[in-house]
């Protein structure tokens, strides 16, 4: 069966769990299944009958990469419109769950709709600004400096923008790789990742904590590959410069996107850690999370299936990509789901 929306999808078994990942290419809906030519059926369409397969004894837990949405009359007024928040197959999913009020903390609506299922929003970084978080913000203006012509009569203005500001005061705050990945370590707590990895077993617990200290030994040994100590104080040094000139600037855009690549590759060990300790985890009043659909960015899911592995899980199947956000779901991934 073709699904339009996710580029990728496999299917996990661990310890009595079936696991899905469904992986998204976030932005545009082009290189749908439609656009292949072929008839697939709409992601929206299929987790919704997806999520309704679920049963007192074996519910379905769906996972978002979302934050918790409130279901305004805003927003399901503009779902009935036809008008989506952010363009793309994940977004519509998100819309959708979201009017059926299935994503705001308290759930009494999507019960209604879908009384042996449950949804879960699983980006805590969006209810609490972190320094990781305000970093990538500020420097991404920066980013998109790197591509753009600025008239020289602006120059002068940029070491004290706000985005440049905010950036330096981070990289002060954290010049090394180290400083970097301890930040993630510190949000456990405020995130509540150290509250979902409470109700894990003690033996997951145990190799999730140990698979994070590998993906941020990963991620610090990736950091000395871009020089991330050497970008950072060549942005101070340039910043700092009287009168600040082309050259400056030159420095200033050019070793911003290396920091921002890196310190947004650890934002995503912030959201994986509480992704992955909410669907192993066990709730009160309810069974554990045997029958598991999680929908998010590729990149995110390339995390969960490294973490699934370090857990001990086995793929057991893997679906087709038949054009850009159009994939398979096997017969072994119907079944459980249907």
């Amino acid at each position: 069966m073709q699904v339009s929306g996710p580029i990728t999808s496999s299917l996990y078994e661990l310890e009595g769990r079936t696991i899905l990942l469904l992986g998204d290419m976030h932005f545009s809906r082009s290189g749908d299944c439609a656009h292949a030519g072929t008839r697939g059926t709409d992601v929206v369409d299929w987790l919704h009958g997806a999520v309704q397969s679920g049963t007192p004894d074996s519910p379905v837990d769906l996972y978002l990469e979302t934050k918790e949405r409130s279901s305004s009359f805003v927003e399901r007024f503009l779902a009935l419109l036809g008008v989506r928040s952010t363009p793309g197959h994940i977004h519509d999913v998100i819309d959708f769950f979201a009017t059926q009020r299935c994503l705001a903390s308290v759930k009494r609506g999507c019960t209604r709709h879908y009384p042996h299922a449950r949804v879960h929003y699983v980006d805590p970084r969006a209810t609490r600004v972190s320094d990781l978080n305000r970093f990538v913000q500020s420097v991404q203006p920066l980013v998109m400096m790197a591509n753009a012509e600025l008239p020289n009569t602006r120059l002068a203005a940029i070491p004290a923008s706000p985005a440049v500001t905010a950036a330096l005061r981070w990289i002060k705050k954290r010049p090394t790789a180290k400083n970097v990945v301890d930040a993630v370590r510190a949000n456990f707590d405020a995130l509540k990742i150290t509250k979902q990895l409470g109700a894990m077993d003690r033996a997951d617990r145990t190799r999730l904590r140990a698979w994070f200290t590998s993906k941020a030994a990963e991620l610090e040994r990736g950091a000395s590959g871009v020089a991330y100590t050497h970008h950072a104080a060549a942005m101070l040094k340039a910043v700092s410069a009287r009168p600040f000139t082309t050259r400056d600037y030159t420095a200033l855009v050019s070793s911003g996107p290396h920091l921002f690549k890196y310190v947004l590759d650890a934002t995503l060990l912030e959201m994986d850690m509480y992704a992955l300790g909410r669907m192993l985890r066990s709730f009160k009043g309810g069974p554990r999370p045997t029958r598991i659909i999680l929908y998010a960015g590729d990149a995110h899911v390339q995390n969960y299936e490294s973490g699934l592995a370090a857990l001990g899980a086995t793929r057991i199947e893997r679906g087709d990509q038949t054009h850009l956000r159009c994939t398979t779901l096997g017969q072994r991934t119907l079944k459980v789901f249907s």
